[in-house]
C-alpha cells in the first residue's frame, strides 16, 4: 500500500519557507470529485494554513444576484450545464479568484484554492493548477452517495449524467501542458504523492 512521500513534502515545505514567492495551488474538478478532501490533506502535509473553497463565494454571488440565470446555476449540479454556461460562470468567478491570488501573492501568503469553475484560460498564471478528472464513474457515483453534503435520494441517473457531462467539458478545457491531471480512480494517497512530485518539478526543487 502506497504511503505519503513525506521526503518530498519536507523539501517543498523548506522551499516555501525560503522562497521569496508564496506557493499558490489551485484544484479544479466537477462537484464531488474530491477537491476539498485533497486540499484539506495537502494543507496539513505542506503546512499551508490558507485554504479557500469557492463554494462559499458562489453562494454569496447567488444571494446577491438572485435574478442572474448564469449565477443561479452555479454550485447546483441538478442543472444540465452547457459549455457556454461553464464558460460564463468561470469568467464571473475568475474575478474573485484572481483577486485572491494577487492578494496572497503580494502578501507572500501560500494558499490552496479549490472549486468547479476554475478554467485555466481565465486564471492568474502565478498559480499551479491541478485538475481531478473522473476516470472511474462507478467510484464517483459511490463518492457522491456517501458524501455528507449531498442527499443520495436526489442523485438520479439524470443528475449523475449531468455531472459527467460537466466533467467532460472541464476535461476538454484542462487539456493543457500547464494543468496537472489527477484521476479519481487513484487513491487519495496516490494523488497526494502525484501532486508532491509535480510540485517538485514545477518549483525546480533538487
Amino acid at each position: 500500500m502506497e504511503k505519503i512521500n513525506y521526503k518530498l513534502a519536507n523539501k517543498i515545505k523548506k522551499h516555501i519557507r525560503n522562497s521569496e514567492h508564496p506557493l499558490i495551488i489551485v484544484i479544479s474538478g466537477v462537484n464531488g470529485a474530491g477537491k476539498t478532501t485533497l486540499a484539506f490533506h495537502l494543507s496539513n502535509i505542506l503546512e499551508i494554513k490558507q485554504r479557500v473553497s469557492l463554494g462559499s463565494i458562489v453562494k454569496t454571488l447567488i444571494v446577491m444576484n438572485p435574478k442572474n440565470k448564469v449565477i443561479s446555476k452555479m454550485n447546483n449540479y441538478f442543472y444540465p450545464l452547457s459549455e457556454v454556461d461553464i464558460q460564463k460562470q468561470a469568467l464571473i468567478i475568475s474575478k474573485a479568484t484572481n483577486s485572491m491570488i494577487r492578494k496572497y501573492y503580494v502578501g507572500g501568503v501560500s494558499c490552496i484554492i479549490e472549486g468547479v469553475q476554475l478554467l485555466t484560460r481565465y486564471l492568474d498564471k502565478r498559480c499551479i493548477q491541478f485538475h481531478i478528472k473522473i476516470t472511474d464513474s462507478k467510484k464517483y457515483n459511490k463518492q457522491l452517495r456517501n458524501s455528507d453534503t449531498r442527499n443520495p435520494r436526489h442523485l438520479s441517473e439524470k443528475v449523475f449524467g449531468n455531472l459527467l457531462k460537466v466533467n467532460d467539458i472541464l476535461n476538454s478545457e484542462m487539456n493543457l501542458p500547464s494543468v496537472h491531471i489527477l484521476e479519481n480512480s487513484k487513491s487519495l494517497t496516490e494523488n497526494i504523492n502525484e501532486v508532491l512530485r509535480k510540485l517538485i518539478i514545477n518549483l525546480n526543487i533538487k
